[in-house]
């Protein structure tokens, strides 16, 4: 019997103790703030791939009036720039089928009338211009076949042509 009422008491004293309401330990606290950014978009859109034709006779073989676009998201840019360049390692500018080059570079145009040999990085719009009226829509290339070319190995002659534009704020 001692023993039920010394059970019956622990019993007891264990929910009155946990009905008692609990003290908290003074504690610290600390914050973190979680942040990310969205990045600003600058993009290029080159023309889609030209063709010049078949070259079947020594003469200039042009394509003109191609259109490149830019546009950023970010709206403190004012002023837009567009290159263009070759970025082979050797023979630079020059439409190839293989190791074999054809006679003259390939020239380009865009921004001024004019056209210029492919042989370096050539700017077709420079950074002043307003970015409102981006891009181009008269970019054109040309290459002039040499009497000689027509001799050289038949088969497809090509280039890469890699475009980089530049923004900038005043």
């Amino acid at each position: 019997m001692k023993k039920r009422i010394l059970i019956l008491g622990m019993v007891l004293a264990l929910v009155a103790a946990m009905a008692m309401p609990m003290v908290a330990l003074a504690g610290s606290t600390g914050t973190t703030e979680v942040s990310g950014q969205i990045a600003w978009e600058y993009t290029i859109t080159p023309p889609a791939a030209i063709t010049l034709g078949t070259f079947n006779t020594a003469k200039d073989y042009e394509a003109t009036g191609k259109s490149i676009s830019v546009s950023t998201t970010d709206p403190t840019i004012t002023m837009c720039g567009i290159k263009v360049k070759d970025t082979k390692g050797t023979d630079v500018g020059f439409l190839m089928n293989g190791a074999i080059k054809l006679t003259n570079p390939l020239q380009v145009m865009g921004g001024a009338l004019t056209y210029s040999p492919l042989t370096e990085e050539r700017t077709l719009r420079i950074d002043s211009t307003p970015i409102l009226d981006a891009g181009m829509s008269n970019f054109g290339v040309k290459q002039t076949i040499a009497s000689g070319d027509l001799t050289k190995a038949a088969g497809s002659y090509s280039l890469t042509l890699t475009f980089t534009a530049t923004f900038s704020a005043p």
